[in-house]
């Protein structure tokens, strides 16, 4: 859900539709008094190359429900951006995961889809434990979940925040192409009714 514009009516119907709001746009305008900005930052927005063949190091699996309670810790640790606890049910999601010394297991990696608009779908939650990092396994997620997108037809595509050079610098390496500069920012509204 969303507003088609940010004018005084959109800016309402975003207070109607929640407390807060994410804002992706090419230029986010004044934010009307009764909001306060909790999270504001420069964001690329990138279009995947075609993937074929390629590495895969590690073991992947579908992640599902049982899950949620990890993928919740790590993307609160590592914070890749907006998870909830549903947002599995977007779809497409997939781990890597590592045996413990107690014999469970336990995700190391994952990345997944969000965001599906007519021929594209974007890339989401990319995100690996800190004590995992530089082993592929980002890449190798990334690259599975757009060539699954790439086989339904659809553009993968991916944003990456100004804050994480790192991240920008990955995707660069593995032919992501600049797509377009936005602005990404966290809205909470104090009041509903100072909107109307």
């Amino acid at each position: 859900m969303g507003a088609k514009a940010l004018d005084r009516q959109g800016w309402a119907d975003l207070a109607e539709l929640d407390n807060s709001a994410r804002l992706i746009r090419t230029e986010i305008t004044e934010i009307p008094s009764g909001a306060d900005v909790v999270f504001r930052a420069g964001l690329r927005q990138m279009i995947a190359p075609i993937f074929n063949s390629f590495a895969q190091p590690h073991p992947t699996r579908p992640l599902n429900d049982r899950d949620i309670p990890a993928m919740l810790d790590l993307t609160a640790r590592t914070k890749p951006g907006p998870f909830r606890e549903r947002t599995i049910d977007l779809g497409g999601y997939i781990g890597i995961f590592m045996p413990t010394p107690d014999g469970c297991e336990q995700l190391m990696a994952m990345a997944g889809r969000r965001m599906q608009v007519s021929e594209f779908c974007e890339i989401s939650a990319v995100c690996t434990d800190p004590t995992f990092i530089r082993r592929g396994a980002a890449a190798q997620l990334t690259r599975l979940v757009a060539a699954e997108i790439q086989r339904e037809g659809k553009t993968a595509f991916l944003h990456v925040s100004d804050e994480n050079p790192s991240g920008g610098l990955l995707y660069e390496s593995m032919g992501f192409a600049l797509r377009a500069r936005l602005e990404v920012a966290a809205v909470v509204f104090r009041n509903n009714s100072s909107h109307s």
